[in-house]
């Protein structure tokens, strides 16, 4: 069963995410692409669980 607790962790999520991909752009190496690559995975994933879940988005 699905808790109102894990909803917000993965809001939280997402919203780190989004703020982490924010401060990437700011820098334009290959390393940083690299890492802004991996963000927005981990974005993309998070949102996909929201999805399942059936969380208010």
């Amino acid at each position: 069963m699905e808790t109102n607790m894990e909803e917000f962790v993965r809001r939280q999520n997402v919203e780190r995410y989004r703020r982490l991909i924010e401060c990437v752009r700011e820098d334009g190496s290959v390393t940083k692409e690299t890492k802004r690559q991996t963000i927005l995975n981990l974005l993309a994933e998070e949102q996909q669980r929201q999805k399942g879940a059936g969380d208010r988005i």
